[in-house]
C-alpha cells in the first residue's frame, strides 16, 4: 500500500491495545470506582508520585533507546557510518 512499518510498531501497538481492552474488560472496575446505585462517587486519586516517577524514566529511557534503534532499519546506511 505505499508505506513500511520499519519496527513493527503497527502490529505491536495493535496487540497492546486489545490485549488491554480484554484485560479491562475481564478485571472489570476498581473497588470503590462505583456505589451501590451504579453512579460513581468521590474520584480515587493517585496513590504514590514518588513511584510514578522511575516508571515514568524507564518508560522514557526504552522509548529513548528504540527511537534510534528503528532509524538504523529505515537508513541501512546510518548504521555503517562511523
Amino acid at each position: 500500500m505505499g508505506f513500511v512499518d520499519f519496527a513493527g510498531s503497527i502490529v505491536a501497538h495493535s496487540m497492546v491495545g486489545w490485549c488491554a481492552l480484554a484485560g479491562a474488560f475481564m478485571v472489570g472496575p476498581r473497588p470503590g470506582k462505583y456505589g451501590r446505585d451504579g453512579k460513581p462517587p468521590e474520584a480515587i486519586p493517585g496513590h504514590s508520585i514518588p513511584m510514578a516517577a522511575p516508571g515514568n524514566f524507564k518508560l522514557w529511557l526504552g522509548w529513548f533507546g528504540f527511537n534510534p534503534g528503528s532509524i538504523l532499519k529505515a537508513i541501512p546506511a546510518a548504521a555503517t557510518i562511523r
